[in-house]
């Protein structure tokens, strides 16, 4: 929950602000999350990352510039072990 002006919270819908706690749907169960100011990071139990939210200095991830409302994997990078988010 929190601010969402550009889909931080990873529902898939972009408004103002989420007031309660919400689920943030991924097939494979995370095992850690890391947050930026208005952007997320999360690793999987297999290693695989994924982002979301404000991508407008690429810090996402993904290659581009793009907002992400809801998790996109990061296909380039390899299984991790750990992730840290800025």
């Amino acid at each position: 929950w929190g601010r969402n002006q550009f889909g931080q919270c990873g529902t898939g819908i972009v408004s103002d602000c989420v007031e309660s706690p919400c689920r943030v749907d991924w097939p494979d169960a995370f095992a850690q999350v890391e947050t930026g100011s208005e952007h997320v990071l999360a690793r999987t139990v297999e290693g695989r990352v994924v982002s979301w939210g404000w991508n407008e200095h690429g810090q996402l991830g993904l290659g581009d510039e793009l907002p992400r409302s809801s998790p996109t994997l990061i296909s380039l990078l390899p299984p991790s072990t750990h992730i840290y988010c800025g």
